[in-house]
């Protein structure tokens, strides 16, 4: 059985219906149910450690994918619930696996705990010393020092899957919709806003392609590394706009001139590709096939 915190999210929904698809037991946890994936799906605040502890007398867990976040502006907005939810919830759900003996604990972490890393001319791995910009960034690489930390003193197996940008269909976000929208406009047309400059680069994925390699990580009986960069593809935000224009019905794009900030724009990530056999996301593609 797994659990899913954040699992009406952008990437937990998708995530837990490839879990039921591959036949995992599945719950899920949110304090939205909006958009629930259909399994069994629980309101509880990773933050509240009561009715954390009673999912987890509950349910015998065999491993936790920690999705719940605050993410970069909400985080800059109200900076103690980022704490609360980013490094006080996760702290409750590993010390929890701890408790409960749940064998691996993969938490969803993000490019932005790497930092910008300026002056960088090769694409960073996850070995490249990780130099955190904001603090959102902040949060994820605490949480990855904390579990590692654990899981060299205790039996539990943490592995931080770090997430770049990801697209795809669904609710749009206040402050970045066009990663919803280039999807839900996509055969209707209209106007869509990237705040970005044209010539910024920026590593993407589809959310089923981020959802896919979780479930890899998941199922792998070994897994050597405590870190991985997920796959990604790099886009100029330019090329972006006119591939999408070009597959669209009458979709139009406007810009913006904001720099990439918070993390770094070339990544690596050969270590899941060479262990495990992923390939690259296709966003093309993905795109082609939600037009029909």
């Amino acid at each position: 059985m797994i659990l899913v915190t954040g699992g009406c999210g952008f990437v937990g929904r998708s995530l837990c219906q490839k879990l039921i698809d591959s036949g995992f037991d599945t719950i899920c946890l949110d304090i939205k149910q909006d958009d629930a994936p259909e399994c069994v799906c629980l309101d509880v605040d990773i933050t509240n450690r009561n009715s954390l502890e009673r999912v987890f007398n509950e349910y015998p867990f065999q491993a936790v994918v920690n999705l719940a976040a605050i993410l970069f502006s909400s985080a800059i907005k109200d900076p103690s619930r980022a704490f609360l939810v980013n490094v006080y919830g996760s702290f409750n759900l590993l010390d929890l696996c701890r408790l409960k003996g749940v064998r691996r604990f993969i938490f969803g972490s993000s490019y932005a705990a790497i930092g910008d890393q300026p002056g960088s001319t090769e694409p960073v791995s996850e070995s490249t010393p990780p130099q955190p910009t904001d603090y959102y960034g902040e949060t994820k690489r605490f949480v990855e020092k904390l579990g590692i930390a654990l899981s060299d003193r205790y039996d539990i197996e943490f592995v931080s899957a770090r997430i770049p940008l990801v697209v795809g269909p669904g609710i749009p976000r206040l402050t970045s919709a066009w990663r919803a929208e280039i999807f839900n406009k996509l055969n209707s047309g209209g106007v869509v806003r990237i705040d970005y400059a044209v010539n910024e680069i920026l590593p993407l994925a589809h959310h089923l392609d981020v959802a896919e390699a979780l479930v890899t990580l998941i199922q792998e009986e070994r897994l050597n590394h405590s870190i991985y960069h997920l796959p990604s593809e790099k886009w100029r935000v330019l090329d972006l706009g006119e591939t999408v224009e070009e597959i669209s019905a009458g979709l139009k794009f406007e810009y913006g001139d904001r720099r990439i900030s918070g993390a770094p724009q070339t990544v690596s990530w050969e270590r899941i590709q060479q262990e495990f056999g992923l390939r690259s996301p296709d966003l093309r593609t993905r795109l082609l096939e939600h037009r029909g």
